[in-house]
């Protein structure tokens, strides 16, 4: 799995999951508690929504040889990824039939509006992971991008061809050429780079060796290095670079991430990890100063001394103790960049180190995270002021959100979605924006008012806002 710069820092434009239901959507009245005046908001301290998952869908899975033949017996593990921690957990493993087909109902789809704000992203679904013996393990990610079945249907297939296992062995040292014992080496990863265990990877032995034996072989093409011109428009030429080689990760908490290089695969790959120096801090709530156990503290190299980034790049991760307190070993004279996930919680500052010294600790300033904020819409009947229930999930109505970034002056759009029958609820309103909700309706039935209302969400609030519309009967022709 790949872990970008872009993925960690920054909100993107957001993506939109497409509704899954296709329910019928003849709304019923019934009278709510406590509804408030169109357009008003009722604003409260309240716990998070306990509908972690709204959706869940189907994931079919056909293992098969180079040759099209079936692999029957694979042992095939299916990941749900967690939005808030941004961490994978397995669901199940099955082995595939006679067909060479296995399949994982009732996955969880992430949660969008909170993988949007937590990550700049919703594109991940989960990852799957298949073994046979004298078989390469494959270890893919399915993205919604990546997969237009699951931005229309509930469920959706993948075919993983498993080429003849190769092994990759050799020596993971110190800078002294001491073994390392318990660093991980692997060539797939997921979130934060921690390998699946059991799947394309191993860990060294007290004599700081390894052997990874469920590989694809690689071998160094021709015209490595070169660059290879896919398309051409105009004066604009397109391609890619022929690899030179295979990259191997490695990792261990005493030392970080590293990138590796081989050359040939099955084959023989030593590594030497550098010196590090060590980053301490804490993580508070930004509202209360208290400490926060339980992040996950991420850092990741910002800045290397030059050359090949992947050379020099480093990155590690944690998890605060009782105290809030993290402790993370990293390359020495890299700029490091500290970030963190927390379910709830949103981070607000990102705090960094210049030149980190090696043998030498440096203390961090607080990783500050806010609680999310809640927000819940329901369209309501203008004259009668009762909230409309839908049966299912509406399929011609809709919520558009809009937000402006604290200090900015543009507007971001955040097509939305109802998560419920009734309701769009997202849990994952970031204090200190500014958001802009209101209603669409291609229902011939309900005419959403022409209002937009306007709010902020303070750090830990539940807000609720009812949007009015005209409800009229359907005509006899419908």
């Amino acid at each position: 799995m790949r872990i970008t710069r872009s993925e960690l820092l920054g909100l993107a434009t957001l993506l939109v999951f497409a509704c899954i239901s296709s329910a019928v959507h003849s709304p019923a009245q019934a009278p709510s508690n406590a509804t408030p005046a169109a357009g008003a908001i009722v604003r409260s301290v309240a716990p998070e929504p306990a509908d972690r998952h709204a959706e869940t869908f189907t994931v079919t899975i056909l293992c098969e040889a180079p040759d099209g033949k079936p692999i029957a017996g694979a042992e095939v593990t299916c990941f749900e990824f967690d939005a808030w921690t941004r961490r994978e957990r397995a669901k199940v493993t099955h082995k595939t039939d006679a067909t060479g087909t296995c399949r994982f109902d009732g996955v969880a789809v992430p949660l969008s509006d909170v993988s949007r704000a937590v990550s700049g992203s919703a594109d991940r679904l989960c990852t799957v992971a298949a073994k046979a013996a004298g078989r390469a393990s494959v270890v893919r990610t399915l993205t919604r991008q990546g997969l237009p079945k699951f931005q229309r249907f509930s469920s959706g297939s993948m075919t993983f061809v498993m080429e003849p296992a190769q092994t990759l062995h050799g020596r993971v040292t110190t800078s002294k050429g001491e073994p390392i014992e318990g660093v991980a080496v692997y060539t797939e990863r997921q979130s934060m780079s921690r390998p699946f265990d059991g799947f394309c990877g191993a860990k060294t032995d007290k004599n700081g060796e390894y052997k990874i034996t469920d590989l694809k072989g690689w071998a160094r093409p021709k015209d490595a290095g070169s660059f290879v011109v896919d398309s051409r428009s105009g004066n604009t030429a397109t391609g890619h670079q022929v690899p030179d080689s295979f990259v191997v990760h490695v990792w261990h908490p005493d030392y970080g991430h590293k990138w590796a290089f081989g050359r040939a695969l099955p084959g023989e790959l030593n590594v030497q990890l550098p010196e590090t120096g060590l980053i301490t801090g804490r993580a508070v709530d930004v509202t209360t100063k208290r400490p926060l156990a339980g992040v996950l503290v991420y850092v990741e190299s910002t800045r290397t001394p030059g050359g090949d980034f992947r050379l020099f790049h480093c990155s590690n991760w944690a998890i605060t103790d009782q105290l809030g307190t993290y402790r993370l070993a990293l390359r020495g004279g890299n700029d490091y960049q500290i970030l963190s996930q927390f379910e709830g919680y949103l981070s607000q500052a990102f705090p960094k180190i210049r030149a980190l010294p090696a043998n030498a600790t440096v203390t961090a300033d607080d990783l500050a995270l806010v609680r999310a904020g809640v927000v819940r819409a329901h369209l309501i009947n203008a004259e009668s002021k009762q909230r409309i229930r839908f049966p299912a999930k509406p399929k011609r109505v809709s919520v558009v959100l809009r937000s402006q970034p604290k200090g900015s002056k543009q507007d971001e759009l955040f097509p939305a979605e109802f998560t419920e029958g009734s309701s769009f609820l997202m849990r994952a309103a970031i204090p200190g924006w500014t958001y802009s909700i209101a209603a669409e309706s291609n229902d011939p039935t309900i005419s959403p008012r022409p209002v937009a209302t306007v709010f902020n969400v303070e750090p830990g609030e539940t807000i609720e806002i009812d949007l009015p519309g005209d409800v009229r009967k359907p005509s006899s022709g419908l």
